[in-house]
């Protein structure tokens, strides 16, 4: 008798894991994708934050 993970044919529960484990790869792919987007979004920010501060700084140097 033809058998995977030691089962009769008609009962594969290691293919619906297996089903399952892949779709979480996947979700967990593009959580992984959407963070590193976000963080490098995060990081622009922070530099524009830091330029804008500097320029703030200097306008009133010149002022002063």
């Amino acid at each position: 008798m033809n058998t995977i993970c030691g089962l009769k044919p008609s009962v594969y529960p290691c293919f619906k894991l297996k089903t399952e484990n892949d779709k979480l790869r996947a979700a967990k792919s593009e959580l992984q994708r959407q963070h590193d987007s976000l963080t490098d979004e995060k990081d622009e920010i922070l530099k524009d934050k830091k330029r804008q501060i500097k320029d703030t700084e200097r306008w009133y140097i010149t002022i002063y």
